[in-house]
């Protein structure tokens, strides 16, 4: 069973309670999770700092734009590693500079 499986209570609490969770963030099954910077390839300072500075540069984005805690698991096993910083896509639009 993949990490990231909801079982119907838990997808059901989320979606009452915390819409917003990063693990209802799917469409068709698949996560609207786009990798920025992995900590596999930059420093997690180096991150940190970029997030801070883009979220400070686009508030707008702030909630969707934020560093992993932990490890997390795409339905297509890839796994995104704790400090990568990644940016969660909903139907907001398309970012622009």
């Amino acid at each position: 069973m993949n990490a990231n499986t909801l079982d119907a209570t838990t997808r059901f609490l989320l979606k009452k309670y915390s819409p917003d969770d990063v693990r209802l963030a799917t469409t068709a099954g698949i996560p609207r999770i786009q990798l920025v910077m992995s900590v596999d390839d930059y420093s997690e300072r180096m991150i940190s700092k970029l997030c801070a500075e883009f979220n400070k540069t686009h508030p707008e984005w702030m909630a969707d734009s934020f560093t992993l805690l932990t490890d997390y698991t795409l339905p297509t096993g890839h796994i995104l590693k704790a400090g990568s910083w990644v940016f969660r896509n909903y139907d907001k639009g398309t970012f622009k500079e």
